[in-house]
């Protein structure tokens, strides 16, 4: 599969060079070393996993460098000079962690679940969990820790780190880089939320819908796409205007009959001038052999806005508001 320059590709199992407290400030994140990011780097980490009805979900690295230092504190402490009231504090950290891997908190994963597991209850049952199973006068809270109670726990540790390690060596997960300076996380939750609230107020679902796949596809790098689904979004707006001022569309549906027509309305010179420029930029897409660049999807997805924008504006001028609801509504989608 070939990815976009503007996706790539990192092995979250390098995250656990965390575990003796690294964060390599030199190593661009994109070349594997993704615990670099939180701090040093403005893209976004998402993981093509299904969770939670998405396709699509956007993963917290913190988390992965919160659940090492834990774990690194904790193992600090198995000693044999270490008492269970002096392990007690990190112990409820780590398990707090397990149970943000065994409930997708962080990232989604599945093989690893079991150790996170195997070391939830033993912590439970060896020290945080212990005073529902004694009476508290009875549990030697200030001796030494027992040499088999440490070999056991950082065996469960160690397994937990290798299946750690190898499930996140093969999670598909991808930084998302930034579009010019649209926000990454606008464009994958929903590009439409970015509109002037008079433009969302107006336009209807298959509008909106258009119009956040044009952002998903902005930013992740599918820009012909995008310019596809964003010309779309203008495409039907249109209609609906046109039908909303002359109770019909004409004969000959393409963009320069479209001008035409808003030329006999008398839309607003801003929105024929926004639409003229449009119309030059998506004849040559509709030719197989064309694509959009990165720049010019970014141009094409800011000019539909502010086209949308004017549209918009132009309806409410004419007092037109119930009737381009009511035309987009008879509107087929296609």
């Amino acid at each position: 599969m070939n990815i976009p320059d503007s996706i790539a590709k990192g092995n979250l199992g390098h995250s656990l060079s965390l575990y003796q407290g690294h964060l390599d400030k030199n190593s661009p994140p994109w070349k594997g070393n993704l615990c670099s990011i939180p701090s040093f780097y403005s893209g976004w980490l998402y993981t093509s996993l299904v969770a939670g009805g998405k396709v699509i979900k956007l993963s917290n690295l913190c988390g992965l460098y919160k659940l090492g230092k834990d774990f690194q504190d904790l193992r600090e402490g198995l000693t044999e000079k270490d008492t269970r009231s002096t392990i007690i504090a990190r112990c409820i950290k780590v398990k707090e962690n397990m149970e943000s891997i065994l409930f997708d908190k962080i990232i989604p994963l599945v093989a690893v679940k079991k150790w996170a597991k195997d070391i939830f209850d033993y912590i439970e049952n060896n020290v945080t969990g212990i005073e529902g199973q004694h009476s508290r006068a009875s549990i030697k809270w200030h001796e030494p820790l027992k040499i088999d109670f440490i070999w056991e726990l950082k065996n469960y540790i160690e397994r937990y780190e290798a299946a750690l390690s190898e499930e996140l060596s093969q999670v598909p997960a991808y930084v998302v880089t930034k579009k010019g300076n649209l926000s990454t996380e606008s464009l994958v939750e929903g590009a439409s939320n970015g509109y002037c609230k008079r433009t969302i107020d107006l336009i209807d679902e298959f509008i909106r819908f258009e119009i956040d796949e044009a952002g998903r596809c902005l930013a992740f790098g599918l820009f012909t796409a995008c310019g596809f689904h964003i010309l779309r979004s203008v495409e039907v707006a249109i209609k609906g205007y046109i039908v909303a001022a002359k109770g019909s569309l004409p004969k000959n549906r393409n963009w320069g009959e479209y001008i035409v027509q808003l030329e006999d309305i008398g839309a607003s010179s801003n929105l024929i001038d926004n639409i003229i420029i449009l119309k030059t930029k998506r004849n040559p897409l509709m030719h197989p052999q064309d694509k959009l660049e990165e720049e010019e999807g970014i141009s094409l997805f800011n000019i539909c806005n502010s086209a949308m924008d004017e549209l918009i504006k132009d309806v409410i001028n004419k007092g037109l508001d119930d009737k381009f609801e009511k035309a987009l509504a008879m509107l087929p989608s296609a």
